[in-house]
């Protein structure tokens, strides 16, 4: 072979070229860090649902327990599952529902209190006869006279609505019993408030804590139990352009209010109830001139909020509209 040639395919010299090594094979370690791997990000994603699994449970543990103990429809207790919610949907549009609820909800304040007065007579009765200090007896007496005074005005709102003439009447008749006294202890020997006060400590009211906690039990169960027949079969929905004022009676829609020019007034029958159950009236949805009822949705919670909110809705559709028919108007002419 002369020089320059190239080596032709079968000569020897081939022999002499370095041949690269193999690559080790990688089927081991590389597999094991992809199940590793794998195995971790499971790991991640399933701690991660079993973390919302576990905070969702407790928020409806927390939803009926509160109802139960402290049905309070306020922020933060149970005043979204009393009262109304206005939250964001999965796809970040507004929504607001709120529930008619029924008489039994006067109720309410009987519940919390029964509790209260069992919680300091069950104190004292595991502290009894050890160095722990107790209650005094006249704590225990002026609890039991609390409870007494809240179901006696509970009984009384629950049976009467007190408008605006019978609170009149109702205040009068309380201003004129108390200087009636107070003018008969002036002008006679007889100390009329405190025979009165001497009397009344004479009276057992020792309840204990037997007695208020059933009480607040059994009312307090019933209390969830209405709460959320309540949610399922008298619910108001407006979506979160307010083109319509829907009623739901489980998960069907057997009314509806149509946007359009609706005014929406808030009314108390019972004054008593407005002060005492956190402005529980009713909402009146009349024509755009206010002449012509509508719906009357009664039994609301923070009725004048929710009159508020719902205006509030219904305005916001309508700049929307408004805004949509400009732009289609300028459109067509273009």
């Amino acid at each position: 072979m002369f020089d320059g040639d190239a080596p032709a395919a079968g000569d020897s010299n081939t022999d002499d070229v370095p041949v690269p090594a193999p690559k080790p094979a990688a089927d081991d370690d590389g597999l094991l860090d992809t199940i590793a791997d794998g195995a971790g990000e499971v790991a991640k994603k399933t701690g991660g649902v079993l973390w919302t699994m576990f905070v969702r449970v407790l928020k409806e543990f927390y939803r009926y327990v509160i109802v139960v103990f402290l049905p309070i429809p306020v922020r933060y207790l149970a005043r979204k599952q009393l009262a109304f919610r206005d939250f964001q949907t999965d796809d970040g549009k507004g929504q607001l529902e709120f529930y008619s609820q029924p008489n039994f909800v006067t109720t309410i304040h009987l519940i919390w209190v029964g509790w209260v007065v069992a919680a300091f007579g069950l104190y004292n009765r595991i502290v009894h006869g050890s160095a722990i200090p107790e209650f005094s007896q006249a704590i225990m007496d002026g609890l039991s006279w609390f409870w007494l005074t809240v179901l006696c005005i509970t009984v009384l709102v629950l049976g009467i609505q007190f408008g605006r003439v019978a609170s009149g009447f109702l205040l009068t008749t309380i201003v004129i019993v108390v200087m009636g006294m107070l003018l008969w202890e002036q002008v006679s020997d007889v100390e009329v408030v405190k025979m009165t006060a001497e009397n009344a400590k004479k009276i057992d009211v020792t309840l204990g804590w037997g007695v208020p906690m059933v009480v607040s039990g059994v009312l307090g169960i019933t209390m969830l139990l209405s709460s959320i027949w309540q949610q399922l079969d008298d619910r108001w929905i407006v979506a979160h352009q307010g083109n319509f004022l829907e009623h739901e009676n489980f998960q069907l829609k057997d009314r509806t209010i149509q946007k359009g020019a609706k005014t929406f007034i808030h009314t108390w029958p019972c004054l008593l109830r407005r002060f005492l159950l956190f402005g529980y009236g009713e909402i009146e949805v009349r024509d755009s001139r206010g002449t012509t009822e509508v719906e009357r949705i009664e039994g609301i919670f923070w009725a004048k909020d929710v009159s508020d909110l719902l205006k509030s809705k219904f305005q916001t559709t309508d700049v929307s509209l408004a805004m949509q028919v400009e732009e289609e108007e300028e459109e067509g002419y273009v």
